[in-house]
């Protein structure tokens, strides 16, 4: 008698028809699973039991704020490349290249004045498999450049404080704390083996921040002081002077949290609307099915486009 009711029979059909798009959603997605299963066939290796003791042993270290960790070097650069820790040994990647004739030797590519760090549990080895989860492009996205890669001009020690110099090797504030210069180290160099200056700074400044105006290209929050976003100067190849209306005191912090403020200029300048061809442009454009020449600009400077020379110590 209650199945003869017509609104519980609609009740009835339509709980029915959930039911089957339920069933039917499952065995898609249990079929497709089969797909993008990752492959296990191959294993991590375990580490030895000393492997083990040793990680177990780092895990067990304290934050000491008396005497904080720092893994950057203060070395003596006028002891040049008879130095102990000047950089002697390279990947073996890369050292099979210079055999090829692909790459010049090390002692050629090292610039005068190399970034020197400590690794934590001393010297480190070559190769190896980082595997790491990600749920989506947009997370690895951001893993590359604040945990894997984390290049600025100044950063943060393992344990915080101190800041430490970087790309840059020293600076200057002023008394009132609205001026910061900072003098970049000589010979630094993009992948490609092209030159790294003040001038490719300027280029993300000048032309994303000012020119393009928008937030969804760049990040310059790091240059906004009490609202108002401040100023940058080249003084010279190795010279940039950061100007603020307002005093700025942990400016120096805010550098060292922000990443991706430096652009390779002799790259991107031929896809950017302001310089490259216009012609050039339209054809990348339809080529990559994109509505805007600043669409192809943002594509091209995407952290996952492997062509874009980096500043990271990675290869893929």
């Amino acid at each position: 008698m209650l199945s003869s009711h017509p609104r519980l029979r609609l009740l009835l059909k339509f709980s029915a028809g959930l039911v089957a798009v339920a069933v039917v959603l499952t065995g898609f997605m249990v079929a497709t699973a089969a797909l993008f299963r990752p492959d296990l066939t191959h294993r991590p290796a375990m580490p030895s039991v000393a492997e083990a003791s040793a990680a177990q042993t780092a895990r067990a270290a304290r934050i000491d704020p008396i005497h904080p960790q720092v893994i950057w070097r203060d070395v003596n650069y006028a002891e040049g490349a008879r130095a102990a820790w000047w950089p002697k040994h390279e990947s073996p990647i890369l050292a099979e290249l210079v055999h090829e004739g692909k790459l010049p030797p090390l002692a050629q590519r090292v610039g005068p004045e190399p970034l020197v760090l400590g690794g934590v549990d001393g010297l480190g080895r070559y190769g190896g498999t980082w595997h790491r989860v990600a749920i989506n492009p947009e997370d690895l996205e951001g893993i590359i450049p604040t945990r894997l890669s984390y290049v600025s001009l100044v950063r943060w020690s393992p344990e915080g404080y101190p800041v430490v110099p970087h790309l840059a090797k020293s600076w200057t504030v002023s008394p009132d704390q609205r001026v910061w210069t900072f003098t970049l180290r000589r010979g630094l160099r993009w992948s490609d083996g092209h030159p790294f200056t003040a001038g490719d700074i300027m280029f993300w400044w000048q032309q994303e921040v000012l020119y393009f105006k928008s937030d969804t290209l760049t990040d310059p929050s790091f240059m906004r002081q009490s609202g108002k976003l401040g100023q940058i100067e080249q003084l010279d190849d190795l010279t940039l002077r950061f100007s603020f209306a307002e005093p700025n005191g942990l400016f120096l912090e805010k550098l060292a949290s922000a990443v991706d403020y430096f652009r390779p200029a002799h790259y991107l300048r031929k896809f950017h609307p302001a310089f490259g061809d216009p012609q050039f442009i339209a054809d990348t454009m339809r080529a990559m099915n994109l509505p805007s020449p600043q669409a192809v600009y943002k594509r091209i400077q995407h952290r996952l486009n492997p062509e874009h020379p980096r500043l990271w110590p990675w290869i893929y």
